[in-house]
């Protein structure tokens, strides 16, 4: 058509559409809709303005981010803010396993060092943040993710980690029998190191510890007897099994 409203350079489509543009820079979230509505029914400005803003906008990936990609993206990070970026930027599209990754990198590099003074108080929203999705999405963790998500946390001494901590501990019980004794001794070491007493967690895996004494070896033992000891706990038929090996 030969009407204004129908050229890209026209007042009608373009002063309506800035507004949308601008939301999109906000709201980056909606783009994947959007995109599907690009069809030949709107009008060809319309589909242009919209074609540039989705371009424009802050790029967010799909639920379905492969995995891969975004341990890829953790291992590189290098730094305790590098890979809360990831996150940052990424998180939209977490889903258990991502978390998991997210917290088990955490927990990586914080174990060689690489720490700013002040990187839990600075960033503390942010962790908070991931706190409540680790929560959200405590269901659907398998014994190796809440074992590993716990040992980060432990290893970066995050005292606001105590609440999710009990949670996840929550979680592990009515499923402890399918954690592996590295698993066991993991998750055992981390609330101990945080001091964080959950006795029911912790009669689970004395229980499980003591059946699959043969599977652990002298370091797991020690952390192990460590942990229980740490915490007050009293597990002596554990503490049989441990001394017969």
């Amino acid at each position: 058509s030969g009407a204004g409203g129908a050229r890209v350079g026209g007042g009608g489509a373009r002063g309506t559409m800035r507004p949308l543009l601008a939301a999109l820079g906000r709201a980056p979230w909606c783009l994947a809709s959007l995109r599907t509505r690009l069809t030949a029914g709107a009008c060809p400005s319309a589909r242009l303005l919209l074609a540039r803003g989705i371009a424009r906008a802050p790029r967010v990936p799909q639920s379905g981010t492969d995995t891969r990609q975004i341990t890829r993206l953790l291992a590189e990070a290098g730094s305790l803010r590098g890979v809360l970026g990831v996150y940052k930027e990424h998180g939209v599209s977490f889903d258990a396993k991502k978390v998991s990754a997210t917290w088990q990198w955490l927990g990586k590099v914080r174990s060689l060092g690489r720490e700013r003074a002040g990187f839990l108080r600075d960033e503390e929203p942010t962790l908070m943040t991931l706190l409540h999705l680790t929560v959200r999405l405590a269901p659907r963790l398998d014994g190796r993710d809440i074992s590993t998500i716990c040992r980060s946390m432990a290893l970066l001494g995050c005292e606001p980690a105590h609440a999710t901590m009990r949670l996840l501990g929550a979680e592990a019980i009515p499923r402890i029998s399918s954690f592996s004794a590295q698993s066991l001794v993991t998750t055992a070491w981390a609330f101990a190191t945080l001091g964080v007493s959950e006795p029911r967690l912790f009669e689970a895996i004395a229980l499980v510890s003591e059946q699959r004494i043969g599977d652990f070896n002298a370091q797991d033992l020690a952390n192990t007897a460590w942990a229980f000891a740490t915490l007050g706990v009293r597990a002596p038929q554990l503490f049989d099994a441990i001394a017969r090996e």
